[in-house]
């Protein structure tokens, strides 16, 4: 065996054993009074690792996010990953609501919602992919159905909303920014909604976050904050560099909403193998079960139920429990894969 490789699997059990320890109360502080100098090697391997996407909104409304749906489609050959998002809310107020979505890089976004939870929605491309898939996937809990009448999951019924998604930084696939952040608006008064959002990244966020090395890594939204804070911004030297320590200043204090349930998907499309095996690396973070071959094939899913998990307010009710190593198995793949289709 090289140097090199050893050195490289040293890096990854270092980073494996933080992963562990930044999941539980107070464990940056234990990590750092162990009297081992491995800080720098943990930051390199960081670099190499993507975020979920931050939810904020402003502390004064009565708006809960009750379930997020995030899947998780990286493509090694394209150099560009896809991200598609469910959001699941109930706007307890008597106007219209909006909210900030953060996500680390540059970073493009745009509404899927009526080609993906309308009942006669478009039954090619992504959205339908997706919805199909998770539809199945809820057949053993937490049932969906779609419906004239709405989009009903378990016992709650929400109502399709197409939104209107406003760049405030950010929002290019292919910039080399720290962050790209978005007023996501459009949410009724008095009832519950969902919307489906499609995020992309390509070129520098790509090779920033996921790289040309076999192994990355996922994790949730307060490593995903302090990266941005520490690592990110000062290193941008961009002539918009105050504007972004501005809108990182109003996200951070605004208030962070984490849904009761948070579903993370890896995903690939129905021709082909996943090609990506995944290691939860935090407690609370529980793989599903699949039984069905298909979806086992191009499918893993994990959930996080924030109402069982008494745990999480310990760490400022953050993702902060959520880390997912993704090793790539390329052999195992069918190279099938179409180019994107939207619908």
């Amino acid at each position: 065996m090289s140097d090199e490789w050893l050195a490289g699997e040293r890096r990854t059990i270092l980073f494996e054993c933080y992963c562990r320890w930044a999941a539980l109360p107070l464990a940056g502080a234990r990590f750092q009074q162990v009297g081992f100098r491995v800080e720098e090697e943990i930051r390199n391997l960081m670099s190499l690792a993507t975020g979920c996407i931050s939810i904020a909104m402003d502390p004064t409304v009565q708006v809960v996010v009750e379930r997020v749906m995030e899947y998780f489609i990286p493509n090694p050959e394209t150099r560009n990953c896809d991200v598609f998002v469910d959001i699941f809310l109930e706007n307890r107020t008597e106007t219209q609501q909006s909210f900030l979505i953060l996500h680390r890089g540059g970073v493009s976004a745009e509404d899927l919602t009526s080609q993906s939870w309308l009942p006669r929605r478009c039954e090619v491309g992504w959205p339908a992919i997706l919805t199909s898939r998770v539809v199945k996937l809820h057949e053993s809990t937490d049932h969906i159905e779609i419906s004239d009448q709405g989009v009903r999951v378990a016992d709650r019924n929400y109502q399709p909303q197409p939104c209107h998604v406003n760049p405030l930084v950010g929002g290019n696939a292919y910039a080399s920014v720290p962050f790209s952040m978005w007023m996501i608006d459009g949410f009724q008064p008095m009832r519950r909604s969902v919307c489906r959002l499609h995020l992309k990244f390509s070129g520098p966020s790509y090779e920033a976050q996921i790289g040309k090395d076999d192994t990355f890594y996922a994790y949730g939204e307060a490593v995903l904050l302090d990266k941005i804070a520490n690592e990110d911004l000062p290193c941008y030297d961009g002539p918009d560099k105050a504007k972004y320590y501005t809108e990182f200043d109003n996200f951070v204090a605004a208030k962070h909403e984490v849904p009761e349930i948070f579903e993370y998907l890896v995903v690939c499309d129905d021709n082909s193998v996943l090609e990506w095996e995944t290691t939860p690396l935090s407690p609370m973070l529980y793989e599903q079960p699949i039984l069905e071959l298909p979806l086992a094939r191009n499918t893993q899913w994990f959930i996080i139920d924030h109402k069982l998990t008494n745990g999480w307010s310990l760490i400022g009710k953050r993702y902060g429990g959520f880390l997912l190593k993704l090793h790539a198995v390329r052999s195992r793949a069918i190279r099938n894969t179409p180019e994107l289709v939207l619908g």
